[in-house]
């Protein structure tokens, strides 16, 4: 709801529909990062480099973001789904990229009208982006059970 009002606000352009959905989607990464790097703070291996002279910088580098690396990305493929249906909402809902760009939201929005007629207007938007949220979904389901280790039973 947040992110349509801010959509509605601004001009409709591909920029600003990034721009908006960039704001509201770092904060579950800002989060995800701080919570690693505090656990990761007190293992062994953190304490060993920082007790041999370790600078933190490369303490950061070499050891802590390696192993945030995975967690990072686990969250990026889970994002992208909910970036593909709040883009198709808001071209959906006129709140999105201009008419010109073709979107899969702005096609739906455009076939309602002719839904009678040709419904294979309405039908492979649609099926469009129920196979890429699924297919990312199956992504990040697949990576999380192959990467986290609090999954493995």
């Amino acid at each position: 709801l947040v992110i349509i009002i801010v959509s509605a606000g601004l001009e409709r352009s591909v920029w600003n529909v990034i721009w908006v959905m960039g704001v509201f989607y770092w904060p579950p990464f800002v989060r995800l990062v701080r919570a690693y790097f505090l656990s990761l703070k007190e293992q062994d291996f953190v304490q060993a480099a920082t007790a041999l002279g370790i600078k933190p910088i490369w303490i950061v580098i070499r050891h802590m973001i390696p192993a945030v690396a995975m967690p990072i990305l686990i969250q990026a493929s889970m994002a992208v789904v909910s970036a593909v249906l709040t883009e198709s909402t808001l071209s959906y809902l006129g709140f999105g990229v201009m008419e010109p760009t073709p979107t899969w939201g702005s096609m739906l929005s455009a076939s309602t009208k002719f839904l009678r007629w040709v419904p294979s207007m309405s039908i492979f938007p649609g099926l469009l982006i129920t196979a890429v949220t699924l297919a990312m979904n199956f992504i990040a389901d697949g990576l999380r059970d192959a990467f986290d280790p609090r999954s493995q039973s």
